[in-house]
């Protein structure tokens, strides 16, 4: 036992705050005229208090170098002093948080030491605390549950992480001035066997110990929320923070906490079980059933993860709000007789369900399917006939598995007893939600568009499948709004047929119908496929990154915890493959793998599986693990489906690639061609399809050099492309732009201009300006322009480069350094030397900053520098960027293309500068003999 109570040092002041630090030199500056300093801790500038505790003082501050306002938390040094190993937790954990982005949790942004303690920089969140938001007024039972699930959802996001709260209580729990509740302080009490110098209110004896718990050395928490294995020093866990959560619910409802802190401590030294929970008439039975266990003295008695008691809560809250739905003569839901079950207390007697086939009338029947055929025969396109059939059959198999997926859920009894009423609706509302994607694709099929008539084997492979509904335990959204639906069914065409800005339009429209109904679920749905169109489509990381954080949103609210994973994965890529943060992408995928309902699903694993191997392929050391995934992959697939499944070709394509960037190339175009065969084969020569796969040999051979075997794909891949998506598509562009490679190559410069100044406008009409296709199109005027010896418009392009670069400093398809490079030595071509000069002093900071892989490249920015000198007459000052310039060359292999050539003008400029200071006469005979050796030499 410490000679000392635990307590008297529990308040103990510090010696000084950064706030009365930052008084003091102010008192100073007015007494005695010393102009104040500004308090700071790194680029952070101290402002006012505005809280402190036991472990630290919270203060306002200004991040100088972002502009924003931030909380500043600065752990105390005595605190982490006290503990071996103390500091290093708190930094690994609130590290951890900063890793972790979610709408109910405060976001960290920063980490770091000072002065021997810690300090975290977090979002400054407007508003007040979840205590205080309780005691401002009587709330409603369901405001009180939405408030507290949205910190539960915080709760398990955490842990999800690694990360256990220790000290979760309503005044730990932010309500921002947008009604979103953030929790705060994860992680920051002490460790599971370190006591916790907690500031405590002053409410009575339950939050404070008697003398034996005080001085149990293992406290961590505050004690009127703290769970029995903390109390008495054992190990603390995600169930820990589930125990303080029941506490503060139960006190929220009933205005009480269950228990005294002394009760508590007396039943966890001698174990068993609590007493049964007083009487809380505000309470109803199923609460009360969940905060009993919530509140089990044992940890394994408890919910084995906060998941499971928000699914709870979330059901509860569904059904409250379905049942005043249906009190006020809400519309029947599909499946009326099921449905009726759910929504009745009392079991009601199952009525006669529908044939199979009587459901299909209206969906898929004669009529629709006359309607679809008409569409097909209607159109021009070659490979409509045999289209026709394939997609007809498609949809009789799924309209089939669809009828009976129905029929078998309406005819399952419901058991009394609050599982399987939800599990049966969840069902009966999936199935419905698969019925509107099926009626609004066959309206889609039933116009007559090449472009979707090319598209619907995947577009019907991309349905919902049925049999995954029996899955769906949680979900309690009703479908959505037939205009919402309606909308987000031509966004998925308009997807498919690389439509991107109109299909972005269509989400946006469903998005503000969804809202005007107050449809959190629709909403979720479609935040996902924005998300996933400015990524993919569009190229819009940051605009994707908004967009899946507020689906994430969206779908913890409406308990769709279906499509987290699906979020988490879009995050994954938005990351690695636009950002370039791989690690980040990694944190994200880690979250999606934790919250797949199903992980035994082998179309989830192959999904999750293929977006691994696609943050692999970004990392050239990882291309073989990439490879190994995408064949585990197309393993997966095969046993699932038919060879020619939309779903396998697609995986066949991205494992090319993947062995591509692997450099297998010989197996790549082995696999390229027997892929482009089978294809032809099923579907016909003038498919889309098959010009997909002739594009994707096109390019491999212009990226391998072999240009002369790219044209004849490529003009045949353009030929049904541009009949089939028109002649301004996407598609069509890319097969052009390839084409005006093989032009340059060949020396055909017209038609090499020509073709990708086509290209460019059509992608400048269809892309965002820096969207990587339109930059390729950039680049390979540059290189047509260069190899025409037009240097003024080669400086038009590579300005335009920069230009793009700058606004959008994402964009790895810039080479900024080369780009930078051809400003400047097309300006002095050109006569302009003087404008040169802050291109090549850029490049220079930037070579300093990060050197070249190459060393030759460092003799750039010198040789610029030289010849701006030179044009400007100061050829004094040229002489040493020229000599350095010249030794770079001289002493690095020289293997690019041009490379001699740089080297041979720095050479004639050092001598020409050294003429005009009057040097050495040998030493420009010399300068001049290297610079002609050079010039005569091939390279």
């Amino acid at each position: 036992m410490d000679s000392e109570p635990t307590s008297s040092r529990m308040y103990s002041p510090p010696t000084r705050d950064l706030e009365g630090e930052a008084m003091s030199r102010r008192i100073a500056w007015r007494l005695f005229g010393e102009a104040p300093e500004t308090v700071k801790i790194g680029r952070f500038r101290v402002g006012e208090t505005l809280g402190h505790g036991g472990m630290g003082v919270v203060y306002a501050a200004d991040d100088e170098q972002l502009d924003r306002r931030v909380a500043l938390k600065v752990i105390r040094p005595e605190v982490v002093a006290e503990a071996p190993g103390e500091q290093g937790r708190l930094l690994r954990e609130a590290r951890a948080l900063a890793r972790l982005s979610h709408p109910n949790v405060v976001q960290v942004y920063e980490v770091g030491e000072h002065e021997g303690g810690v300090f975290i920089v977090m979002e400054l969140v407007p508003g007040t605390t979840l205590a205080h938001w309780l005691a401002g007024a009587p709330r409603p039972l369901e405001d009180i549950l939405r408030r507290f699930v949205e910190a539960a959802h915080g709760l398990e996001a955490a842990h999800r992480a690694g990360v256990v709260h220790r000290d979760f209580k309503p005044a730990n729990a932010l309500v921002g001035e947008d009604g979103r509740v953030r929790l705060v302080d994860f992680g920051l009490a002490r460790g599971d066997r370190f006591a916790e110098r907690t500031s405590t209110t002053a409410s009575g004896g339950d939050e404070s110990l008697s003398p034996a718990a005080a001085t149990t050395g293992s406290l961590a928490g505050t004690p009127a929320y703290m769970s029995p294995e903390q109390m008495v020093g054992s190990a603390c866990d995600a169930r820990s923070d589930q125990f303080s959560f029941c506490v503060a619910l139960y006190e929220a409802i009933h205005g009480s906490r269950p228990y005294t802190v002394e009760e508590l401590f007396d039943w966890a030294q001698i174990g068993g079980r609590a007493p049964a929970l007083p009487h809380a008439t505000k309470m109803p039975r199923w609460l009360r059933r969940l905060l009993t266990r919530g509140l089990a003295l044992q940890p394994a008695d408890r919910y084995p993860a906060m998941a499971r008691l928000i699914a709870e809560i979330e059901g509860a809250l569904g059904r409250r709000r379905r049942m005043r739905m249906f009190a006020i003569g809400a519309p029947a839901m599909l499946a009326a007789a099921a449905a009726g079950n759910l929504l009745s207390p009392a079991a009601a007697e199952p009525v006669g369900c529908p044939t199979p086939e009587a459901a299909l009338v209206g969906v898929w029947d004669d009529t629709s399917r006359a309607a679809v055929e008409a569409a097909f025969a209607a159109s021009a396109a070659p490979f409509a006939s045999t289209a026709r059939e394939r997609v007809v059959e498609a949809l009789d198999v799924y309209a089939n598995a669809w009828a009976r997926a129905r029929h078998d859920a309406c005819e399952s009894s419901v058991t009394p007893g609050d599982r399987s009423r939800p599990r049966l609706e969840g069902r009966v509302q999936c199935l419905a939600a698969a019925r509107d994607a099926l009626v609004n694709l066959v309206a889609q099929l039933s116009v007559n568009d090449a472009g979707v008539a090319a598209e619907a084997e995947a577009l019907v492979a991309g349905l919902p499948d049925p049999q995954r509904c029996r899955l769906t335990w949680t979900t309690t959204a009703t479908p959505p709004a037939a205009e919402v639906s309606a909308l987000a069914s031509r966004a998925s065409v308009l997807e498919a047929t690389k439509q991107g800005r109109e299909a972005v339009a269509a989400i946006e429209l469903a998005l503000q119908a969804s809202i005007r109904v107050g449809d959190r679920s629709a909403e979720a749905d479609l935040l996902l496929s924005l998300g996933r169109l400015r990524s993919r489509l569009l190229r819009q990381p940051y605009l994707a990154r908004q967009a899946l954080h507020a689906a994430y949103d969206r779908a913890a609210r409406a308990g769709r915890s279906d499509l987290l994973w699906k979020i988490w994965s879009e995050l994954a890529l938005v990351d690695g493959f636009e950002l370039g943060d791989t690690d980040g992408a990694e944190v994200w995928l880690e979250h999606a793998y934790s919250t797949v309902v199903d992980a035994a699903d082998p179309t989830v694993s192959a999904t999750l599986q293929s977006v691994r191997a696609q943050l692999l392929d970004l990392q050239p050391e990882r291309a073989q693990e990439a490879v190994a995934l995408r064949r585990a992959v197309i393993r997966a697939l095969s046993g699932l489906h038919p060879a020619d499944h939309p779903h396998l070709v697609v995986a066949r394509e991205a494992l090319a690639s993947s062995l591509g960037r692997a450099g297998a190339a010989e197996e790549r175009l082995v696999l390229r061609r027997a892929l482009c065969e089978e294809l032809t084969i099923r579907h016909g020569a003038e498919h889309p399809w098959v010009a997909r796969c002739e594009l994707d040999l096109g390019i491999d051979a212009v990226e391998d050099q072999r240009h002369a075997e790219a044209v004849a794909p490529l003009e045949h891949a353009r030929a049904i492309l541009s009949a089939a998506y028109g002649p301004h598509s996407v598609r069509v562009a890319t097969a052009e732009l390839m084409l005006a490679e093989t032009d340059r190559a060949s020396g055909a410069l017209e038609s090499a201009e020509r073709r990708a100044r086509w290209a460019l406008a059509v992608y400048t009409r269809e892309l965002p300006r820096g969207h990587p296709d339109r930059v390729a199109a950039l680049l390979v005027l540059a290189d047509v322009h260069l190899a025409s010896g037009d240097v003024a418009r080669m400086l038009e392009i590579n300005e335009e480069l920069l230009r793009l670069h700058d606004e959008q400093r994402t964009m790895a398809s810039v080479d900024v350094p080369g780009v930078l490079t051809n400003i400047g030595e097309c300006l002095c071509d050109l006569g302009r030397c003087h404008e040169a000069l802050p291109y090549f002093a850029r490049l220079s900071a930037l070579y300093v900053e990060e050197p070249p892989e190459e060393a030759v490249l460092r003799a750039f920015p010198a040789l610029g520098m030289g010849r701006v000198h030179l044009a400007r007459g100061a050829p004094a000052l040229a002489i040493p960027f020229l000599e350095e310039a010249l030794s770079i060359f001289a002493s690095n292999q020289r293997t690019r293309i041009g490379m001699e050539a740089a080297y041979a003008q720095a050479a004639r400029g050092l001598a020409e500068a050294v003429e005009q200071v009057g040097g050495e006469p040998r030493r420009v005979r010399e300068l001049r003999r290297l610079a002609d050796k050079l010039v005569a030499e091939p390279g």
